[in-house]
């Protein structure tokens, strides 16, 4: 059973993906809403602000195992807003609705 990177790792790791400006905000037009998403290696993730990610890391580690409390996409998300060091996208809620798609896709 692979072990969850240690706390150190996953800062490194946010750190680099908030320096390669890796984290986005999206705000959909009509409807105001926010998605924060973090750009992967090999696709896009859905964050929750300090609750939820859809990287596999976040079911096994966090949720499942109980081993951390981050994965290193929420970590970047948090360190990315209050550095602000992200690009905001604005989008009709019709395109938005087709990334939400594929940000949900597992």
């Amino acid at each position: 059973m692979a072990e969850a990177p240690r706390a150190d790792e996953r800062l490194r790791k946010a750190l680099e993906v908030v320096k390669e400006g890796r984290v986005k905000k999206y705000v959909f037009k009509q409807s105001l809403r926010t998605y924060w998403v973090v750009v992967g290696r090999t696709r896009d993730y859905l964050v929750l602000p300090g609750r939820y990610c859809t990287c596999d890391d976040f079911f096994i580690n966090v949720v499942a195992r109980l081993k951390v409390k981050s994965c290193y996409h929420l970590l970047a998300q948090e360190v990315a807003e209050r550095e602000g060091a992200f690009e905001v996208y604005e989008v009709d809620d019709e395109e938005g609705e087709k990334l939400l798609d594929e940000w949900l896709e597992v």
